[in-house]
């Protein structure tokens, strides 16, 4: 008999509902229940009831979606508290952005990229991607090569971040370079720190791999007196045979502005040679050539290579200068910071009043 009845009793409850977990969207957005599959810096995993008792649906939740985690699980419950904070201040990174309103979107990007910078997966990169083009807006160029490897990497795959497509992409599509991001950085502990954030990078798309390896050697090679060891064979060997043609325009560049930084003053000159004489069809990329021509000419260490050079530089500024103004803005901010190391002044006051408007507009959010 009283078997009987634990039997019973076990039947009744098992037939007792059991609550689902909850999942509250932000901006009134609606909730999900069912049953909480994972919680992790991707997202949250759901597994939703659907209208058919019978019936659900598995998909995840980046973290600029999710408001609040309602489970039974503790493992899950605890995961959600951690990612609390840094899901607040993604979300409200991208309002700030789409709002156009790049400073504010930086100042919540920056506090939580600290827990995005070593994660993978779809949050990680919506985390990434709006950092990215805040940073982009306000011309801050410091220490970004990570990013936007990281970005491009994805980007390069066809991956999207769908809160950002109505703004304006920043990184050329099938080349996975931003025209506002030359290789050449303001002083030596940036390019030190990007030198060392680049060889830690892992990138699975064999154009943006390419692009690293490169941009990791120029890094290491700025600002510096010492010898710094080739470029190796093998690393300019790996290229992927199958390029479009701005890819490869792209990578040609990278490649003679490594050469141009040779020991040997012969390389340094068959370098800037082939650079003068390429006609590359985007205006970004003859900018970047006329720089990789003035980085190689100060290498020289001659008056007449260093005026050489600044017109390089001038030449830069004023090819983007219609396509891309924050570009020329910096080719122009470099001309004129040659000019000041050279005692010219007057003509390095001229050259900053006539990019002044450009340096101005920047990037779009």
């Amino acid at each position: 008999m009283r078997e009987t009845a634990s039997i019973l009793l076990l039947a009744i409850l098992s037939a007792q509902p059991v609550e689902a977990d909850r999942v509250v969207l932000r901006a009134a957005a609606g909730e999900f229940n069912g049953t909480v599959v994972s919680v992790d810096g991707n997202g949250v995993e759901f597994e939703a009831i659907g209208s058919d008792a019978n019936s659900s649906t598995r998909r995840l939740l980046t973290w600029d979606r999710v408001l609040q985690v309602e489970c039974s699980d503790p493992k899950h419950a605890r995961e959600a508290a951690r990612w609390a904070a840094p899901a607040d201040s993604l979300w409200r990174g991208i309002q700030r952005l789409q709002r156009g309103d790049a400073a504010l979107a930086n100042d919540a990007l920056s506090s939580g990229w600290t827990s995005w910078m070593d994660q993978g997966g779809p949050s990680a990169l919506l985390a990434a991607d709006a950092l990215l083009r805040a940073r982009l807006s306000l011309q801050y160029y410091d220490d970004l090569w990570m990013i936007a490897l990281r970005v491009a990497d994805r980007r390069m795959a066809q991956e999207k971040c769908e809160p950002l497509e109505m703004l304006a992409d920043p990184i050329v599509s099938n080349i996975g370079l931003i025209p506002e991001l030359p290789p050449r950085w303001a002083d030596r502990a940036s390019a030190t720190i990007d030198a060392q954030s680049l060889s830690f990078l892992k990138v699975a798309h064999p154009v943006v791999e390419a692009i690293r390896l490169r941009v990791q050697w120029l890094a290491k090679r700025a600002f510096t007196t010492e010898d710094v060891p080739p470029f190796k064979a093998a690393d300019r060997a790996r290229v992927p045979k199958e390029l479009s043609s701005g890819a490869t325009d792209s990578i040609e560049i990278l490649n003679l502005w490594i050469a141009g930084l040779s020991q040997q003053k012969s390389d340094r000159e068959k370098s800037r040679d082939r650079l003068e004489s390429s006609h590359y069809p985007l205006a970004w990329q003859r900018a970047w050539a006329h720089i990789a021509m003035a980085e190689s000419l100060q290498c020289e260490k001659s008056s007449a290579a260093n005026d050489a050079a600044i017109l390089a530089l001038l030449a830069a500024a004023e090819t983007a200068r219609e396509d891309h103004p924050a570009l020329a803005a910096r080719a122009a901010g470099w001309a004129s910071e040659a000019l000041i190391e050279s005692g010219d002044s007057v003509g390095a006051k001229r050259v900053q009043d006539a990019y002044a408007a450009d340096s101005q507009e920047g990037l779009s959010p």
